[in-house]
Order: C-alpha cells, then structure tokens, then sequence
C-alpha cells in the first residue's frame, strides 16, 4: 500500500468503533511517522542527494545545475539524464526499476504545503498536484523523471 493510501485510509480505521484495533493503529501510526521522516527534505538534505549523483557518476556539477535551472531542460543530455534519475532515485520519487513513486510525490508536496497551509488546503494541493501530473511518463526513468519534474514545476 503506498504512503498515500495509508495515510488516507487512517480516518477510515478510527471509524469503525466495532473493529478497532488499536495495536493496528499504532503500527500505522508508526509506519506513517518513518515514512514522513523518510521523506521530508530540507534544502541541505537534497543538496547532499545532487552532490552524491554528481559525484558517483563523475559528472561536472556546474553544467548539471546550468541545465537544470534552464528554462528549458535539455532532455537529451546524456550526463544530466543520468544526474537526474539517480537523484530522483535517491529521494524516493522512483523506485530502483524507474517507476515514479506517485505517493512520494504526493507526500512530499503536502508537507510543503503544511508548512503554510491546513491540513485540508494541503491535501487539495498535493491532490490537485497529482491530477494534473498523474498521468507523465516517459520512455526511460530519466525522461519520466524529466517530464514530471517540468509538469511539477510548471
């Protein structure tokens, strides 16, 4: 079950005064707790994941970081496709075979959110967020990464 469906179905659980197990609660509740510590990042976490890929995969730092701040990203340039699927990879936001980890995503924008807004604002928004980018995809895990980093961002 994704960080996103857990999350969601907990309202549901509290509900059903018959068959609450609270044991289950509370592994939910813990589950829920590492997944959100897992995945909440601070500026200086995600610049220690870029520096990590630049460094691994010998990459010049400076012309990743030119390309990615570029209004338009070169989707072709082999060293940033590399760059970008490792760090995505390193995040959670693709799994280790390419996938995009909608949940993840999702999560991560609703903490961001969290930080200025409700908890049900911030649920609309990173509702909304997958709406709209739900759907990218890519013939490669760096073009998926690619693509829905450009729809996010957009």
């Amino acid at each position: 079950m994704s960080h996103y469906l857990y999350y969601r179905s907990f309202p549901k659980l509290l509900s059903r005064n018959s068959d609450v197990n609270y044991l289950s609660i509370m592994k939910l509740a813990v589950i829920s707790l590492i997944l959100l510590t897992v995945q909440v990042f601070c500026k200086e976490d995600l610049k220690q994941h870029a520096d990590l890929c630049i460094k691994i995969n010998n990459l010049d730092g400076r012309e990743i970081f030119e390309i990615h701040n570029s209004e338009n990203v070169d989707k072709n340039h082999r060293g940033y496709q590399v760059f970008i699927e490792c760090f995505w990879k390193s995040i959670g936001f693709l799994d280790q075979n390419g996938n995009l980890q909608h949940s993840a995503i999702w999560l991560s924008y609703y903490n961001a959110y969290r930080n200025r807004y409700s908890e049900v604002k911030s649920k609309e928004m990173a509702d909304n967020i997958l709406k709209k980018c739900g759907l990218v995809n890519g013939a490669s895990a760096a073009l998926r990464a690619i693509n829905m980093s450009i729809c996010l961002t957009s």
